[in-house]
């Protein structure tokens, strides 16, 4: 069974797209897990001690933190940017082969 050339037309692109929609979470990814993988604790620009407690003030209230929570929040970080990473790359290998065999499938008929 062959598919309709407008079907195939669709196909192609939507692959194409997430092709480039992979690319661009595993980028996303990486430059997250990049930006937490020192595993410092730190409020603002500072590096904090074991004894700091860190306060911050936005347009939505504030809140506080103490060196602890800092450091796991830097770890949860880290291992999101890991997964959104994987992710990506997930979506980027299943889209590039699904266009290949897609070309393939074309290509043969």
């Amino acid at each position: 069974m062959t598919m309709a050339p407008a079907a195939h037309a669709r196909t192609k692109k939507t692959l194409q797209v997430l092709i480039w929609v992979g690319l661009g979470i595993t980028l996303w990814g990486g430059v997250m897990w990049w930006n937490n993988h020192d595993g410092i604790a730190k409020c603002g620009d500072k590096v904090m001690t074991p004894t700091d407690v860190c306060t911050t003030i936005s347009s939505r209230g504030g809140g506080s933190a103490t060196y602890e929570e800092a450091l796991q929040d830097k770890k949860n970080r880290h291992l999101i940017g890991k997964s959104v990473v994987a992710g990506g790359v997930a979506i980027f290998v299943l889209s590039a082969g699904g266009r290949i065999a897609l070309s393939r499938r074309r290509s043969a008929n």
